[in-house]
């Protein structure tokens, strides 16, 4: 499955929202990705994946979830929440590890 570099920026930024460098932790599954869609410009990026602004973020959203990558609550603006399906995570974590070389210890 293809994914574009704006949506590894996104599945990164789910990812690593609340799981950085800074409290020494990383998700270790799926069910520990959720996240405020209104934080996700606060998530930590890849050096050479920027996150997208903004107002890109719905598209972006919608070509993940349409691939099964992601999944949200239904909610709307600042209620509305994202988070990696397995699937999503699986695929985030291969790229993450590839793209940073960074092994995760799951």
């Amino acid at each position: 499955m293809k994914v574009t570099d704006k949506e590894f920026a996104v599945l990164t930024a789910i990812a690593l929202n609340d799981y950085n460098e800074y409290n020494g932790s990383m998700p270790e599954n799926h069910t520990q990705t959720s996240t405020w869609s209104n934080q996700l410009c606060c998530g930590k990026q890849v050096a050479g994946y920027p996150i997208p602004a903004a107002k890109g973020f719905g598209g972006v959203i919608a070509s993940l979830t349409k691939k099964g990558l992601v999944i949200g609550d239904g909610g709307y603006g600042e209620d509305a929440c994202v988070a990696h399906t397995e699937e999503g995570f699986r695929v985030w974590r291969e790229l993450y590890e590839a793209r940073t070389n960074v092994a995760q210890a799951v």
